[in-house]
């Protein structure tokens, strides 16, 4: 019975060879030491095909042979990303110095000369091998860890967005909210009280990923904590942003936009760091509240409010994470906040489209219209 020298797992080894008889004298060789299942080819370009249909855990190739010789077939299997990590021994019976630096430098791994010593041929075939199978199970390994945790985040990702409300039709806001990776960076909510007003926000935590969706969420989780008690924007700030710095870390950053619209839509009360400025639009202009304070971080003082009386009547507003405004696809370069208050059907086409986009970053879109 022969040995198996690989855990169990029978390689495959293709042989790509003009001679049928050197196939049959390198099986004849390697099946003597262990169980190995062969492919056969007999010019490089079928030995290509066949290499990129069963994946070989390792490949034998003759230098010299019709239609495709082994130096062009190991070029081109070294510049496909299905073949490329997969092992190469060519055999040759060239052997001055200049031929054994061209070998190298073609790609193969490895090259024997002939006549070889069928001891040294199991060994060097044995030592690729066994490389590559240690290789293919580390890299299979990271696969599985990287499903796993994609799951986990997956999950994460369902659970934090239950935290998100919207108390608005659809007529009264349209809401994209677009993760870059699969947590996002950015949060937000609506809220429609029993008097009519509005209070609404954006948070762009630093980065993607766990960390700042987390950060996210709990100072989300706070401010629904805050506003059982009251209304008031001040009164949330107050109580908010000392807190706040229980979850950044020592050089974390949080961006964020709260903005209230009173119930006869006359007065606006914000609060705005780090990031673009809103839009409003009323019956006769279109005009931007800029962010009043910096970024908040662990050492930074409780933000300013600023309080805006309108003296039309207001139609809409929009507030956005950075995202919206930092794609440089100059395909989506007329769709600005501005031009989404002249014309919200853009907000439909960005929605349509966003993939197509490019974008690097999470993208969060408020419109609040007046129905």
């Amino acid at each position: 019975m022969k040995k198996n020298s690989f855990n169990g797992l029978v390689p495959t080894i293709l042989i790509i060879d003009d001679i049928k008889a050197n196939i049959l004298f390198l099986k004849t060789i390697l099946e003597s030491e262990n169980e190995y299942r062969f492919l056969e080819a007999y010019n490089g370009k079928d030995g290509i095909e066949l290499a990129k249909k069963e994946l070989p855990h390792i490949i034998l190739i003759d230098a010299v042979m019709p239609v495709m010789d082994g130096f062009e077939a190991i070029k081109i299997l070294r510049n496909d990303e299905a073949t490329k990590k997969i092992p190469i021994l060519m055999i040759s019976s060239l052997t001055n110095a200049d031929d054994k630096v061209k070998f190298l430098r073609s790609g193969s791994s490895d090259f024997i000369s002939k006549p070889y010593d069928p001891v040294e041929l199991i060994t060097r075939v044995n030592s690729l091998l066994t490389l590559h199978i240690q290789f293919l199970q580390k890299e299979q390994e990271l696969k599985d860890l990287y499903e796993y945790d994609r799951q986990q985040q997956l999950i994460a990702k369902e659970k934090l967005e239950v935290g998100i409300v919207n108390d608005l039709t659809s007529k009264e806001a349209k809401v994209v909210y677009h993760p870059f990776d699969i947590l996002s960076g950015d949060y937000y909510s609506i809220y429609k009280f029993e008097d009519g007003s509005i209070f609404a926000y954006i948070l762009d935590g630093q980065g993607h990923g766990v960390a700042p969706a987390l950060t996210v969420f709990s100072v989300s989780a706070r401010i629904k904590t805050c506003l059982q008690t009251t209304r008031d924007i001040e009164v949330i700030a107050s109580s908010l942003f000392p807190n706040i710095k229980n979850y950044l870390g020592e050089v974390e950053q949080l961006s964020y936009t709260f903005v209230t619209i009173s119930a006869d839509r006359k007065k606006i009360s914000y609060l705005s760091a780090g990031m673009y400025p809103m839009y409003v639009k009323t019956e006769k202009e279109i005009f931007a509240l800029k962010a009043n304070n910096l970024p908040f971080m662990e050492f930074s003082p409780n933000p300013t409010i600023k309080y805006i009386d309108l003296e039309d009547t207001f139609e809409s507003l929009i507030l956005y994470s950075d995202g919206f405004v930092e794609c440089e696809n100059k395909k989506f370069s007329h769709i600005t906040p501005q031009a989404v208050l002249q014309k919200p059907s853009l907000l439909d086409t960005f929605i349509e489209k966003i993939d197509e986009f490019g974008i690097e970053d999470d993208v969060t879109i408020i419109h609040l219209q007046e129905v």
